[in-house]
């Protein structure tokens, strides 16, 4: 680790108590949960020195702890993925920018090409489905409205038939017959 890399890091020398931390501690002392140490220690084990102890388990020095900050600022601050903190460690400092063939900026652009034509198919076939919808639900609306008058007129007319019925029993005997 270069001293420009250094600077941007917090004095470990001054937090340190013990000389060996676990991995809980490490985890702690830089501000991530011991799961992600872990995981890195899995997967950037030949990047980070730590001490093995006589029940074989991972303690941390100075050396180790700035490892651990390094990979914690490139891979938080930067963005880093695990592949690209590996290739920065193994190149020796170097970013990672991954440089794609020709032929391979044809293929994406052609993919996305295709991909904006089925996106813009796509619109017009909920465009032309919400039209038909909305055209079923005037249909229903102008059905419903035309059927419930029909019933309406309906019931007026029983309504009435009712009353004219009831209306001509009120009359007495000798009426119903002479009207006839």
């Amino acid at each position: 680790m270069n001293e420009s890399e250094k600077q941007g890091l917090p004095n470990i020398d001054e937090n340190i108590n013990q000389p060996l931390l676990t991995v809980k501690e490490a985890a702690n002392h830089i501000g991530e949960s011991a799961a992600v140490i872990r995981n890195w220690m899995n997967e950037l084990k030949n990047h980070i020195p730590t001490i093995r102890g006589e029940n074989n388990y991972h303690y941390f020095d100075k050396d180790a702890l700035e490892v651990l900050v390094l990979i914690k600022k490139l891979s938080r601050e930067q963005n880093y993925s695990i592949k690209q903190i590996n290739h920065y460690f193994n190149s020796g400092g170097e970013s990672f920018k991954p440089d794609l063939e020709p032929i391979y900026q044809e293929k994406i652009l052609d993919e996305l090409k295709f991909l904006k034509e089925q996106f813009e198919l796509q619109q017009q076939f909920n465009q032309a489905l919400t039209t038909k919808l909305e055209e079923q639900q005037r249909y229903i609306d102008e059905t419903l409205a035309k059927r419930n008058n029909e019933i309406t007129n309906s019931i007026r007319l029983l309504q009435e038939t009712k009353q004219e019925v009831a209306a001509s029993e009120k009359k007495g005997f000798f009426a119903r017959l002479f009207s006839k």
